[in-house]
């Protein structure tokens, strides 16, 4: 900082340090109020769940291992209905473990397959 001599110029430095120093304490309390918001709980958890659902591939992978646990599932259910037979409850166990890894990783040909069937164009150029 240079030396200033006149009395009006060490006046007018010290209002424009003043203003500065009003001016930074005004961002530095809007930083402040920011950086609280975002710290809270419940943003925190939306960022995060927003953050979730904006990644393309993990929602792809949330459909594909949902899809390949209900189907795993179902087919469980279909093979022991409610049996008490160790033997079949194994089986449906190992039946459910085998489709959900098979539905899971193999969705979009499934997918592809499931459209091809239930096209309604499909379905009248064949009947023809």
């Amino acid at each position: 900082m240079t030396t200033i001599t006149p009395i009006s110029q060490l006046r007018q430095e010290i209002l424009s340090l003043e203003i500065k120093q009003a001016r930074e304490k005004a961002l530095l309390k809007e930083q402040l109020l920011i950086s609280y918001n975002s710290i809270q709980p419940v943003n925190l958890i939306k960022n995060a769940f927003s953050q979730l659902t904006e990644t393309p591939d993990l929602k792809n992978e949330l459909i594909n291992t949902t899809m390949g646990a209900a189907s795993g599932f179902l087919v469980n259910k279909l093979i022991v209905r409610g049996s008490h037979n160790p033997l079949k409850q194994i089986l449906g166990t190992l039946l459910q473990i085998g489709v959900s890894s098979l539905v899971s990783n193999k969705t979009k040909i499934l997918t592809s397959v499931g459209k091809y069937l239930l096209n309604p164009s499909r379905n009248k150029r064949d009947s023809d």
